[in-house]
């Protein structure tokens, strides 16, 4: 993470933590060749359906970063949504492989804008499912961001997600957004400014690990296990 940040007392952060939960957030997951420890961020980020509703949407582009959108769309509890950036490849595969019956939008490979709009659309219609959904109730996983900056240039990529995450966070929902890249890269320095958090990921002795810190504050929560 940057110079200069400060480690938070483990209490004082987990209360940080609860607030963004309350007030909708946004989270940038970053760490490159980390495919394990990306899907096992997710599944935690996505949250539990035992005692709290889920209403779940999943955006996929040609840049996996490991999670398995298909299947964990599919798998879900509750309701989902699919909103997939269509390439030659993908739809080859789509073609031949057991596609989970969830809604499904396909979108054409290079609309950026139409992408962020079919976001939003899967959001707002499943918080329209939901009446008024609960704080969090709303769960995003954008995976992955690093094929966006392949094919446009870096205020395109920048007001795409800044209208997907201003909706989330206006409907009181928890994105998380892989960017499977180093920390210190432009790319990451450069979205910063979206997000409430940005949670770096890293395996030691085998074991994948998390740290948190808070854009605001530039507070870290110190390296924790996922």
């Amino acid at each position: 993470m940057e110079d200069g940040s400060t480690t938070a007392d483990g209490a004082v952060f987990a209360q940080s933590l609860s607030a963004l939960k309350e007030r909708g957030s946004n989270l940038l997951v970053v760490g490159a060749a980390m495919e394990g420890a990306h899907r096992e961020a997710c599944d935690r980020l996505l949250g539990e359906s035992e005692g709290a509703p889920r209403r779940r949407v999943f955006v996929g582009t040609d840049g996996y970063s490991g999670c398995g959108l298909e299947p964990m769309a599919a798998a879900s509890d509750g309701d989902a949504r699919l909103v997939v950036q269509e390439t030659e490849t993908r739809s080859a595969a789509t073609a031949t492989n057991d596609v989970p019956q969830v809604p499904t939008t396909h979108v054409a490979d290079g609309d950026l804008g139409e992408l962020a709009r079919e976001v939003v659309d899967a959001v707002d219609d499943l918080a329209e499912t939901a009446g008024d959904p609960v704080p969090a109730e709303l769960r995003v996983c954008f995976d992955s961001l690093l094929p966006l900056f392949a094919d446009h240039d870096d205020e395109q990529v920048f007001r795409a997600l800044n209208l997907v995450t201003t909706r989330v966070r206006h409907l009181n929902g928890m994105g998380h957004y892989h960017l499977p890249a180093d920390p210190d890269e432009r790319t990451v320095r450069l979205l910063e400014p979206l997000f409430d958090a940005v949670t770096e990921l890293r395996y030691r002795d085998g074991r994948p690990e998390q740290n948190w810190r808070l854009v605001a504050s530039d507070v870290e929560s110190g390296w924790l296990p996922i």
